[in-house]
């Protein structure tokens, strides 16, 4: 993930460098930095995330299962919250290609 984040960091232009970072210790830093804040993302914060949707997955179904006319008055939201989810993709994926296409 390193090498693939430093491969992606040197492809930028010369004036990015220029106005963030003024010697090689501050790009190593910031390497090191940045692949600390993504493997603590990874570690913490996706499991939480998966926890936290098979939890909603199981509430949905035990609505349904005791008062589904109530349930159904549920799916409106849940709707937003995936046109939601779709927007803030689109945004994260637009802020990837911004980084030079990191995978």
């Amino acid at each position: 993930m390193r090498t693939r984040y430093l491969k992606a960091v040197l492809r930028q232009e010369v004036g990015y460098f220029d106005l963030n970072m003024t010697n090689t210790a501050e790009v190593v830093t910031g390497i090191a930095n940045d692949c600390f804040t993504i493997q603590e993302v990874i570690s913490e914060k996706v499991p939480t995330l998966i926890i936290k949707g098979v939890t909603f997955i199981g509430t949905c179904i035990t609505a349904f299962l005791m008062l589904w006319r109530l349930a159904i008055v549920f799916f409106p939201f849940l709707s937003t919250a995936a046109s939601y989810f779709n927007i803030w993709k689109s945004f994260t994926m637009s802020c990837k290609e911004g980084y030079g296409g990191l995978e």
